[in-house]
């Protein structure tokens, strides 16, 4: 029985010391992910990289390969934006924590994240970019804060469980096809 235990400790062990992930994800900022909470954390001060997405599969993203077990994501306070494409796919995200340093969410940041059901939006944010929520079929309720002045082309389109937005009177541009087929 006892070779078996250290048999199992030594076939596994490797598995669970790469199981947690850490990098870069901008100039000055850093990324953590906790594989036991499931948990991908962004810190630092300043923009977080823009992921391309010439082609639909954005690979290039840090996370990409293990996006289906990133569930919470916190951006911690310092960093001032939310990347083209950062969570695109991330399907079981069900909790976003967006600091109060966060300026702009970028493109497609959380496009078909289909676990997501809300999303609190800080008074930081100026800025909600073209496609940025698009897809999230479980999103329900969205509260865009005063300070943002412009929504982008399809930012929530699909969002087809979508039952209420407060759209503040600051906002000064909302783009074409922003609440599409948001039933």
């Amino acid at each position: 029985m006892k070779k078996l235990l250290l048999f199992s400790l030594l076939v596994f062990l490797p598995v669970l010391a790469n199981a947690d992930d850490s990098g870069k994800c901008g100039n000055n900022l850093t990324y953590t992910f906790v594989e036991a909470t499931h948990t991908l954390t962004i810190s630092g001060n300043g923009d977080m990289t823009n992921y391309n997405s010439e082609d639909m599969y954005v690979d290039n993203i840090p996370w990409y390969s293990y996006k289906e077990n990133i569930w919470t994501v916190i951006i911690e306070n310092g960093v001032t934006s939310i990347g083209n494409n950062a969570f695109y796919e991330c399907s079981n995200l069900t909790d976003i924590s967006i600091s109060n340093s966060v300026t702009t969410i970028g493109e497609a940041a959380f496009a078909f994240c289909i676990g997501l059901t809300n999303i609190n939006i800080p008074n930081s944010v100026k800025s909600i970019s073209r496609i940025a929520f698009s897809c999230c079929t479980s999103l329900t309720d969205i509260i865009i804060p005063n300070s943002v002045t412009t929504i982008g082309i399809a930012a929530f389109l699909y969002c087809s469980n979508l039952r209420s937005v407060k759209i503040p009177n600051s906002i000064v541009s909302i783009g074409a096809r922003a609440f599409a087929n948001c039933i």
